[in-house]
């Protein structure tokens, strides 16, 4: 009954997502120790980091049903929560309304994966 609960599955899912975005930023950061990289190629690998982890949440939050809805508040969810990650740790590089515009962007994104999970699983 819990588990099949809408807001557990949307928490579930985004917890997921920033789980696997602190490990591959992590993962990335001790990369970057080793090899020299320009900022243009961090900020790329810092997107494809994100998209991969909500990809997860979405894919493990979302059943057979409510696709969109919920890949959205996952996607919501978890761009609240990593914006929150990121003030703490870059308190003085953090920009409201570049932490709102990628809000809204990983919210579309990861509506549109929540679609293309619910047909993967049907």
């Amino acid at each position: 009954m819990f588990k099949d609960n809408f807001l557990y599955s949307c928490i579930k899912g985004s917890i997921i997502a920033v789980f696997l975005l602190v490990i591959g930023i992590v993962v990335f950061a001790g990369f970057l120790s080793f090899v020299d990289v320009s900022n243009n190629v961090v900020k790329i690998v810092n997107q494809f980091i994100r998209i991969i982890a909500v990809f997860f949440g979405c894919f493990f939050a979302v059943n057979i049903e409510k696709g969109l809805i919920k890949g959205a508040t996952v996607g919501l969810l978890f761009g609240i929560f990593s914006n929150i990650i990121f003030l703490i740790i870059y308190r003085e590089a953090f920009l409201f309304t570049k932490a709102l515009t990628d809000t809204v962007f990983i919210t579309a994104i990861s509506s549109i994966i929540g679609i293309i999970t619910v047909n993967l699983k049907n």
